[in-house]
Order: C-alpha cells, then sequence, then structure tokens
C-alpha cells in the first residue's frame, strides 16, 4: 500500500503521503492517536487498516467531522449507525482469491478443476 501510495504521489506531482503507523500491529492506542494527530495537523485524507472494527469508529468519525475523508482497508468498522461514516472500503474477496489459487493449482497440475459455488 505504501508504494502505491508513494508512485500515485508522484505521478500527481502535488501530493505529501504521510507514512505511519503503530510499532506494533496489535497497539491499538498508537493507531488511534496517530489517527488524532492526523485530525490535528488537517491532513487532506486518511488511508486506514483499522486494528479491530470498534476502537476506531471514534477517531474516524471525528475525522469525517473535521471534513476530512477516511478510506478504510482490509479490515471494516463496525459503523452500522454511520453507514457514511468513511469514503471507500477496499478490501480483497478472499473466497474468490482461494478459487482462482485453487484453479491455477490444479491448472499447474495438470489435475481437473473443482467448481466454486
Amino acid at each position: 500500500m505504501h508504494y502505491g501510495a508513494e508512485r500515485a504521489a508522484k505521478e500527481l506531482g502535488n501530493v505529501e503521503v504521510l507514512w505511519k503507523g503503530p510499532h506494533l500491529e496489535s497497539d491499538r492506542e498508537s493507531q488511534i492517536s496517530l489517527v488524532q494527530d492526523f485530525i490535528t495537523q488537517k491532513v487532506d485524507g486518511i488511508c486506514l487498516a483499522p486494528l479491530d472494527a470498534q476502537s476506531l469508529v471514534a477517531p474516524v468519525r471525528e475525522a469525517k467531522e473535521a471534513g476530512i475523508p477516511t478510506v478504510i482497508f482490509d479490515s471494516d468498522l463496525d459503523n452500522k449507525d454511520d453507514p457514511d461514516l468513511y469514503v471507500s472500503y477496499v478490501a480483497t474477496d478472499n473466497y474468490q482469491g482461494g478459487v482462482l489459487a485453487a484453479r491455477r493449482l490444479a491448472e499447474v497440475l495438470k489435475a481437473e478443476p473443482v467448481s466454486a459455488k
């Protein structure tokens, strides 16, 4: 994700990417603090891969209220009460990824592929 963001910024020429994350993948408090720092800095947008569905809802709501759009990656938020909390959600379809991987493996092994649902 970082590489793609830097590449897009370079192509656009007028974008600065601030890349920050908690040192430990399980450090929710640091992730919350980082989002709050971005809000204080009045960044133009936030891309976020939340550590869990609950703990980042309030900071993302603060970003929205501050007029800062947020894009969520990989893990969704529990935002049933506010479906417009963020502008986009980007994630892989793991089931379909498994189907594609199995078909490719069958092709390489020259076996008959199993049909998917």
